[in-house]
């Protein structure tokens, strides 16, 4: 075995009208981690950010926060950025999402549990591919802590603490504090946005798909659940 893999997993969904959950891994060889944290803090710090600036994908979109009053053209130029150190630094983007049916979505944590069994086994597949073992940073969730920990436990009390190319347990980040994770949620919110549409004009859309295209040769075949789906 050579060097580890880091997978970087946030989150984005909605439990209003248009409901699904995302959850996105940005998985990063240990070897390129300097210059992927270097390029993303280079983004956050720049002209017209504050320096805890944090690159949130839903904040970008809608101006909010550090990136109010920000125009249109230069918070698509920042999303875009940072996407490409994606392209240019990470090993492979996983996305794993659930779309409920017409009864609506489970509880949040049991939502949140649901995604994340089905993303574990894309990321130890591809570590196991190549021949790695992975360390996982999540964003951090409070509510779902001990369940994530729990997860993990149980797939190596399954299958044999060498069974699994996981290290350890879940490390738990606040994700203004952890450039590692922002293209997580860059590409997480992303994501829902496109597949659920949002009554989004075509103009719009066409600037979603743009986005997504930054990272798409890094991006590996979906899993999408649809309807009725807990852990």
């Amino acid at each position: 075995m050579g060097l580890m893999l880091v997978a970087y997993i946030d989150e984005s969904y909605d439990n209003r009208e248009y409901v699904g959950y995302w959850m996105t891994a940005v998985i990063v060889r240990e070897k390129a981690l300097a210059t992927y944290w270097e390029a993303l803090l280079a983004i956050a710090n720049g002209p017209g950010l504050a320096l805890d600036t944090e690159l949130h994908g839903s904040d970008l979109f809608h101006g909010d926060k550090a990136f109010k009053g920000m125009s249109p053209n230069d918070r698509i130029a920042v999303y875009r950025r940072g996407l490409e150190v994606v392209r240019e630094h990470a090993l492979c983007v996983l996305v794993a999402a659930h779309i409920p049916d017409s009864e609506g979505a489970p509880s949040l944590m049991d939502w949140r549990m649901s995604v994340l069994s089905k993303l574990v086994p894309e990321i130890q597949r591809v570590a196991r591919a190549q021949s790695e073992f992975v360390v996982l940073v999540c964003d951090e969730e409070h509510s779902t802590t001990s369940r994530v920990v729990q997860l993990l436990h149980d797939g190596k009390a399954s299958y044999g603490v060498h069974g699994t190319p996981i290290l350890e347990t879940a490390m738990f980040c606040r994700s203004q504090h952890s450039p590692g994770v922002w293209p997580a949620d860059l590409a997480a919110f992303l994501e829902r946005r496109i597949d659920l549409g949002y009554g989004d004009d075509a103009k719009r859309r066409s600037t979603l798909r743009r986005l997504r295209s930054i990272y798409q040769e890094k991006r590996e075949a979906p899993v999408i659940i649809t309807g009725t789906f807990v852990v």
